[in-house]
């Protein structure tokens, strides 16, 4: 089954871009069938571990940028 993923992007002044993706962390919380049979699952997503992640992803970018010289330098 695919893993649902948010895209991050970041803006910088006029530069904008896709960062990376982040797993959306979800949580179910009640499941059942209807009278046709259907299943339904309500999910919630994790926000507390959803920042975590994306932190995560922006430290990995700061690391990388303090990697790379500033034009000029």
């Amino acid at each position: 089954m695919a893993k649902p993923t948010l895209p991050v992007i970041l803006a910088v002044g006029t530069t904008v871009g896709e960062i990376g993706t982040v797993e959306l962390p979800l949580a179910p919380r009640s499941i059942g069938r209807d009278a046709a049979g259907r299943w339904n699952v309500a999910v919630e997503v994790d926000h507390v571990e959803l920042r975590r992640r994306i932190a995560d992803l922006l430290r990995g970018v700061a690391d990388e940028l303090e990697k790379v010289p500033v034009d000029g330098d």
